[in-house]
């Protein structure tokens, strides 16, 4: 079929790869994205899924093979792929790309604007970079941390993991050893509702 009906056999592949997206099967659905040959559709079915959000749900590797057949014009117009992007060099211990690729995403962003939602993700995202650069803790970002979880919904729990224990993990650094239980704790709740093995254990 791809040899006789190209088209065809390209069509089939992206009919499959909705389906699969449409049923949370992601690594299917990048496959046959894949197959298929359509960096925006397989664009598409990354941002659905999370973008960045899918590293620390442990999909880094499903991502990773993705965001290698998309070009870089074409993620340019999904934040949530260039925040995974940035997660990704995070992770992979490259600090100098990470801080230049969030900062050039920062600067775009002050100009054109971004929905809230985007932007909470796209703060999130920025003070993993800096906890990973180590960063002193400043009482503005404490309570920019904790300004943040009253702004998030509850069942967010993605989010809500990250900031909890990343608050947590601030009060620790200042020696506030008994603060920073309860937000560990919440963390570890909203690690369990995720049913992150992973974020649990950490």
């Amino acid at each position: 079929l791809k040899r006789q009906e190209p088209r065809e056999f390209c069509r089939l592949h992206a009919t499959a790869a909705r389906w699969f997206a449409d049923r949370a099967q992601v690594h299917e659905a990048i496959r046959h994205a894949v197959i298929c040959e359509d960096p925006e559709l397989l664009a598409q079915v990354l941002d659905d899924a999370g973008g960045w959000r899918m590293i620390p749900e442990g999909r880094m590797d499903a991502l990773v093979t993705g965001l290698a057949h998309v070009p870089e014009k074409v993620i340019a117009r999904f934040p949530r792929l260039i925040l995974a992007r940035v997660y990704r060099l995070i992770k992979q211990g490259e600090m100098d790309g990470a801080r230049a690729d969030y900062d050039a995403f920062r600067a775009t962003v002050d100009r054109t604007g971004l929905a809230p939602d985007l932007l909470t993700e796209a703060n999130l995202v920025g003070e993993v970079l800096a906890e990973y650069e180590n960063a002193p803790v400043q009482l503005e970002d404490l309570l920019a941390k904790e300004a943040l979880i009253r702004s998030l919904p509850s069942h967010d729990h993605l989010m809500l993991s990250n900031v909890y224990e990343s608050l947590g993990n601030k009060y620790c650094e200042c020696g506030w050893l008994e603060r920073a239980l309860e937000p560990a704790r919440r963390a570890r709740v909203h690690h369990q509702a995720l049913h992150s093995l992973y974020g649990d254990v950490f």
